[in-house]
C-alpha cells in the first residue's frame, strides 16, 4: 500500500469487483461522454465494466487492479496488464491498460500518485518499459504521461463501439 498526503493506494481483490464495475464505468463515462457518441460509449461500458468482466480479469496472474482513495472516498484506479507484448522491444514490459480518475478529485494529485504506484510496481517487479495507449485526441493525457517521462513509439486502432479511434503507444524506460 502507498499512501501519500491525502491518496491512499490499494491492490484490489475480489471484494473490489462491484467498486471495480462503477469506478471504471463513471470515469471512462466522465472522459469521454463529450467527445465520442453515447451508443458507442455505453456499448463499451457494457462490455468491459460488468461485474463478470472484471471477476474474470481479477482471477487472471497477469492483471493487477488498484485504487485510490482520496480522503477515504474512492477516487481512481489502474490496470495493469504484466508481461506485455511491444513490438520493438527488448525486455519485459508493464501495460498500463486504465488509469482514470474522477472528475471532482483531478488536481489533487491523484493521477500523479497512481502513476507513481504503477512507476514502483514496474520497477520492483524488475520490468524493463511501462507501455500505454492513449487516444491521440487526449492532449491532456499525453502531456500527463510526457511529465513522467513517456515517450510516443507508434501508433494503434482502437475500437470504441462502432467508431475506430486513433491511439498512440507511448513507453517509458526503466533500464536506468
Amino acid at each position: 500500500m502507498l499512501q501519500t498526503q491525502q491518496v491512499r493506494l490499494v491492490p484490489c481483490a475480489e471484494k473490489h469487483v462491484a467498486l471495480l464495475a462503477e469506478l471504471g464505468a463513471s470515469t471512462f463515462e466522465e472522459a469521454f461522454s463529450q467527445t465520442h457518441p453515447a451508443k458507442d460509449l455505453q456499448q463499451y461500458i457494457q462490455e468491459t465494466y460488468q461485474l463478470e468482466a472484471i471477476k474474470g480479469n481479477l482471477k487472471k496472474s497477469n492483471v493487477q487492479y488498484a485504487v485510490a482513495y482520496f480522503d477515504f472516498q474512492d477516487a481512481g484506479y489502474v490496470k495493469l496488464i504484466k508481461d506485455s507484448n511491444i513490438d520493438g522491444l527488448i525486455g519485459k514490459a508493464l501495460e498500463l491498460e486504465k488509469i482514470y480518475v474522477r472528475s471532482q478529485f483531478k488536481g489533487k494529485k491523484v493521477g500523479a500518485a497512481l502513476m507513481q504506484y504503477v512507476i514502483n510496481e514496474a520497477v520492483k517487479n524488475g520490468y524493463s518499459w511501462l507501455s500505454l495507449g492513449v487516444w491521440q485526441e487526449n492532449k491532456t493525457a499525453i502531456a500527463f504521461y510526457e511529465k513522467f517521462g513517456f515517450k510516443t513509439i507508434s501508433t494503434r486502432k482502437f475500437k470504441l463501439g462502432q467508431t475506430e479511434c486513433d491511439d498512440f503507444i507511448m513507453v517509458k524506460d526503466l533500464r536506468n
